[in-house]
């Protein structure tokens, strides 16, 4: 059998109707407390986090993954540059952490959690110490950003990992819960800089603390999800 691999027809299969660390940012509450969609946590979701909610209610129904808009610029982009950010990354890890990088592939393709159904998340490579015995797994998890535009890239060089994190922080906290690892290494690539400002990268400590409030979030946003799959008799 063949090794699973990230965006093939088997790894989207396996994401279908889970409710992913990649989206986990958009289960969001209104702009007014008085809108929104009612969870069982007390929280109320807008209408972004509704939006995905019928998307995967959609998946659940149909069986078959929501369309992904490979060819659009930004992502099309992404996709592009990826392997060359990881290995950027995979020289980094090793001069400055003594990291070694495994890469996202088989069981780190996707990665369910393992005790709450429908919920799971796809690391862009795991990490562990240089001096692991041979056959030991990751222990702390990496994620790649290589953003379209170079002005975001700046961004990012000058305000720094904080600013990285107010727009991917609950994907790499959601997947620090899914995996139970203890760290994350974080980056964003531009290829369009020269060659000592294309990539940044820093590590990202676990927040308890965060990812207990992220939890109560997701987990109500997937009960939910539940609670709508058996109202439109699905079952």
């Amino acid at each position: 059998m063949a090794e699973l691999l990230q965006r093939s027809t088997e790894w989207r299969a396996l994401r279908t109707g889970d409710v992913t660390a990649s989206r986990f940012q958009d289960i969001k509450g209104p702009r007014s407390k008085s809108e929104g969609y009612p969870m069982n946590n007390g929280e109320r979701i807008g209408l972004t986090a509704l939006r995905y909610l019928e998307e995967l209610l959609a998946e659940m129904i149909t069986g078959n993954p929501q369309d992904m808009v490979g060819n659009a610029p930004p992502i099309h982009h992404g996709n592009f540059y990826e392997e060359v950010h990881r290995e950027h990354a995979e020289r980094e890890l090793k001069e400055r952490f003594g990291q070694e990088l495994f890469l996202p592939t088989g069981d780190l393709a996707y990665v369910s959690h393992p005790t709450e159904p429908n919920i799971g998340g796809s690391p862009d490579y795991g990490a562990g110490d240089g001096l692991l015995v041979f056959g030991a797994g990751p222990n702390k998890g990496g994620e790649l950003k290589c953003p379209y535009n170079q002005s975001k890239h700046v961004s990012y060089l000058r305000r720094g990992v904080d600013w990285w994190l107010k727009e991917h922080k609950d994907q790499v906290m959601g997947l620090m819960w899914i995996t139970g690892w203890e760290g994350y290494y974080v980056s964003s690539f531009h290829p369009g800089f020269p060659p000592e400002l294309q990539m940044i990268l820093w590590e990202v400590e676990r927040d308890d603390i965060y990812i207990k409030r992220l939890e109560s979030r997701v987990l109500a946003f997937r009960d939910l999800l539940f609670e709508e799959f058996n109202q439109l008799g699905a079952f």
